[in-house]
């Protein structure tokens, strides 16, 4: 009973240990899929950026690279109803942390629709950020699209009964001084 017992435990420690997805140096951005693979990617400033590491970009002690969150819209009475967000962030084993946000508050997210990305102090509509820590030293500095400077997120897929959303997206950003970020060739499909 007891070699039994130990049989099946080291076999489940290392089923656990090669769960653990390690760091990819060099990715590649995921296929523009429709089917709720759970996939998001981008290239920032031409640099490719997956969801990949133990943090999560929505919430202090999620253990995710990649959150979702969907609901359908119902009015704009309901003020500040966060209708779709999602966050990717990626941080290499050098420690320079990044990330997306994709905000759409008070709007309707439906199938076939472009949605355009601005300022997110907007009691309606949609917004974008960008967050790196390009030191290391966890100084973030954050990039937003704005009422001048925006971007576009169309929604290609919206499966309500899988409970999946696809779709594309691009965007420019900028931060206190100025400094302009492009995030372009945006995928996600993603379970909610």
């Amino acid at each position: 009973m007891r070699k039994t017992l130990s049989l099946v435990f080291i076999a489940a420690a290392l089923m656990l240990a090669g769960c653990k997805k390690k760091y990819d140096p060099d990715p590649s951005l995921p296929p523009a899929t429709q089917t709720g693979a759970n996939t998001f990617g981008c290239l920032v400033n031409g640099k490719v950026l997956v969801p990949q590491n133990d943090h999560s970009v929505l919430c202090d002690g999620c253990q995710s690279p990649l959150s979702v969150s969907y609901q359908p819209f119902v009015s704009v009475n309901n003020y500040n109803q966060i209708n779709l967000s999602i966050g990717a962030s990626d941080e290499p084993s050098n420690g320079i942390w990044r990330s997306v946000y994709l905000l759409v508050k008070n709007t309707a997210v439906t199938e076939g629709k472009t949605i355009i990305l601005k300022s997110d102090t907007a009691a309606i509509g949609a917004s974008a950020r960008y967050t790196s820590d390009i030191s290391g030293d966890y100084k973030l500095t954050g990039y937003n699209t704005t009422q001048i400077v925006t971007g576009e997120l169309t929604i290609s897929k919206l499966d309500q009964i899988n409970k999946f959303i696809s779709g594309t997206f691009k965007f420019n950003a900028v931060n206190s001084n100025k400094d302009t970020v492009h995030v372009t060739d945006g995928r996600f499909d993603v379970r909610y």
